[in-house]
C-alpha cells in the first residue's frame, strides 16, 4: 500500500513534533509554617508534552483525594489544598509531574504547629503576725480571683494559680523564671506595706 504525497506529509510532520519533559517553572515553597486549624495551599506550575499527570506525596505516601485533600490542575498550576490543619499533617510534601517524556518533581516542608496551655503556680513566704491580707498584682493592677485566676493563703504561703496561658509554640516542655512583687498588708496599729520576689517556673502541656 503506498500513501500519497500527502499522506507522507503528514507522517513526516508527526514523527518529529517536539517532545518536552515535564519541567517545574515554579516550585513549591521550600517550607510552610501554620498554627492549628489554618488552611493549607500549596501551588506550583509544570509544563511540557504531551499530557502530564500530576501526584501529589506526603511522606514518601501517595495522597488521595477526599475530604480534607483537595487537588487541581488547571492552566498548568497544580495545587493541593487542606482545610483545618493539625499537626498530623506536618511533614515533607511533594508534586510530581509526569508523562511519556519524563517526570520531574519539587517539594516543600510543612510545619503545623500546636496549641499549648499554660499553667503557672506562684507561691511565697510571708512572714508577719496574724490577722494579715494578700493582695496579687500584674502590671500595677490588682489580681482578683476568678476562673482564670486563684488566690489563697494558708499557713504563711500566699498562693497564686494562673491558667489558660495559651500560646503557640512547637512540641515540648519549656519552663521559664520571672520576677513576681507580692505586696501584703499587715494589720497592726498602723499600715505595713512589704514588697517580696518570689521565682516562679511556668509549665506547658500541649493540647491538639
Amino acid at each position: 500500500m503506498h500513501c500519497s504525497p500527502l499522506c507522507q506529509r503528514c507522517c513526516f510532520i508527526l514523527s518529529f513534533k517536539k517532545v518536552i519533559p515535564p519541567t517545574f517553572t515554579m516550585k513549591l515553597e521550600p517550607s510552610v509554617l501554620l498554627k492549628t486549624g489554618q488552611p493549607l495551599k500549596l501551588s506550583c506550575k509544570v509544563q511540557g508534552t504531551p499530557v502530564i499527570n500530576i501526584t501529589w506525596f506526603k511522606n514518601g505516601s501517595k495522597i488521595a483525594s477526599d475530604h480534607r485533600h483537595t487537588m487541581s490542575f488547571d492552566s498548568s498550576i497544580a495545587t493541593l489544598e487542606l482545610e483545618n490543619c493539625s499537626v498530623e499533617d506536618s511533614g515533607d510534601y511533594v508534586c510530581m509531574g509526569s508523562s511519556q517524556a519524563g517526570q520531574d518533581q519539587c517539594s516543600s516542608s510543612v510545619t503545623v504547629k500546636g496549641w499549648f496551655r499554660s499553667f503557672a503556680y506562684l507561691q511565697c513566704l510571708v512572714s508577719g503576725s496574724l490577722p494579715m491580707a494578700i493582695q496579687w498584682y500584674k502590671d500595677g493592677k490588682k489580681i482578683h480571683t476568678e476562673e482564670k485566676h486563684k488566690c489563697t493563703f494558708f499557713e504563711n504561703v500566699a498562693f497564686l494559680e494562673i491558667s489558660c496561658l495559651n500560646t503557640y509554640n512547637e512540641a515540648g516542655t519549656e519552663s521559664c523564671t520571672v520576677e513576681l512583687e507580692v505586696k501584703g498588708w499587715f494589720f497592726f496599729t498602723r499600715l505595713h506595706l512589704v514588697s517580696v520576689s518570689v521565682k516562679v517556673k511556668i509549665k506547658e502541656n500541649i493540647i491538639y
